[in-house]
C-alpha cells in the first residue's frame, strides 16, 4: 500500500501576500535592531580603549595631596 501525495501549486490570496510582507518586515526590522547593535558595541570597542590609552592624567588641587 503505497499512497502518493501530489502537491498542488497553492493560490495566494491578497490577505495572505499582506500578511506575509508584514512578517518580512517585521524580520527585517528585527534584524536592523541586531545590526544596530552589533555597531554600536563594536563602536564601544574601539572607543573605550582608545579613551583609557588617550585620557589626561588627573589634575591635582594645590593642596590636595597634602596631607
Amino acid at each position: 500500500m503505497s499512497t502518493t501525495v501530489t502537491m498542488r501549486p497553492r493560490r495566494l490570496k491578497a490577505e495572505d501576500v499582506i500578511q506575509d510582507l508584514g512578517v518580512v518586515r517585521l524580520l527585517l526590522e528585527l534584524h536592523q535592531l541586531i545590526v544596530h547593535g552589533v555597531q554600536a558595541l563594536a563602536g564601544l570597542r574601539q572607543k573605550l580603549p582608545q579613551q583609557i590609552i588617550h585620557e589626561n592624567r588627573p589634575s591635582y588641587r594645590k593642596g590636595a595631596h597634602e596631607a
